[in-house]
């Protein structure tokens, strides 16, 4: 069981950051008066562009993009990463996972500063809790858990968090109030599954909706033509796929137990169909703790970019 969600709002007041502290007060006036306001989800776009415009990797070479700033976009990074740590380190057997801006834990992080809770005016810099009901956590960035929020009429209410890396678990189904529900059963039914029968595949794949997007829709000439469009819907032939492994922690995690938290048998299921179970981070055979990646815009040596590419780019295709 898990009982919180940590969400840290990251700030700064140097350059070029001293607007970001305005629009962010400006947004969350919007959407306090009026949630249906498209201008907030314009300003929350703006001000997530940032870092992306910051941390610009191609470019013409030689010449430096208009908003690009290297350093800047890895103090950004340096410094949530520092605040995430700072927190998982109070309580580090507490921790379930880490996000790019949040922590899930299975206890509050007592002593963390700056901590707003449901309903208290929440500024750059601060910390928000959200308490949190239960949750199945498969591997980064595949997990579902019930996000608990405090009505205007007072009554507690449990809103569903689904996440699946590079998918949207609604796509999966035709119920988009059952996400949750079909992620938790299809990963429940593998893993239940005593290993040696066909039933303890690796992952689930199911057909789901897919959106192309002008860069999936470059893969090949025939695949054009389909840019802009949704794929046919689940139950057709040519429906999109997508495989779900959820019988790996990912390529992040190792596993400590293997035998008696991954694998069921007829007598028993495996200890994560009812629990978290424990994990260490996979080893890191670079003796480096980082190593500079230079932009393409920079490094004038960098041949990648075949004349395909250049011939896409000239097109205006990437």
């Amino acid at each position: 069981m898990i009982e919180a969600a940590w969400y840290f709002h990251p700030a700064s007041d140097e350059k070029p950051f001293t607007m970001v502290p305005v629009f962010y007060k400006e947004r969350k006036n919007i959407k306090q008066n009026n949630p249906f306001d498209m201008r907030e989800k314009t300003i929350k776009l703006t001000l997530n562009s940032f870092y992306g415009q910051f941390a610009r990797y191609v470019g013409e070479a030689g010449k430096v993009p208009a908003a690009a700033e290297p350093w800047y976009a890895a103090a950004i990074t340096s410094a949530t990463r520092r605040r995430l740590m700072e927190a998982g380190l109070i309580d580090p057997h507490a921790i379930v996972f880490f996000a790019t801006d949040g922590i899930v834990s299975t206890r509050e992080l007592s002593g963390l500063s700056r901590v707003r809770r449901a309903g208290e005016d929440v500024e750059l810099g601060d910390w928000e809790l959200c308490e949190a009901d239960g949750g199945l956590f498969i591997q980064a960035g595949v997990y579902h858990y019930g996000k608990v929020k405090i009505g205007e009429d007072g009554k507690r209410r449990i809103v569903p968090v689904t996440k699946l890396r590079g998918a949207t678990a609604k796509n999966y189904t035709d119920d988009e109030r059952a996400a949750g529900a079909w992620l938790i059963e299809n990963t429940l039914t593998r893993w239940r599954a005593p290993f040696s029968t066909a039933g303890s595949s690796l992952g689930v794949s199911e057909p789901y909706k897919k959106y192309i997007t002008l860069g999936a829709a470059l893969a090949s000439p025939d695949r054009w033509r389909t840019a802009g469009r949704w794929t046919p819907k689940r139950g057709h032939p040519n429906a999109a796929h997508r495989v779900i492994n959820v019988s790996d922690p990912g390529g992040k995690r190792e596993l400590l137990d293997y035998a008696p938290d991954v694998l069921s048998t007829a007598e028993r299921p495996a200890n994560r169909c009812t629990g978290l179970v424990r994990t260490i981070p996979v080893e890191n055979d670079d003796c480096e703790m980082s190593r500079p990646r230079l932009p393409k815009w920079l490094d004038e040596s960098d041949d990648e970019m075949n004349a395909a590419e250049i011939a896409k780019i000239n097109a205006g295709f990437a």
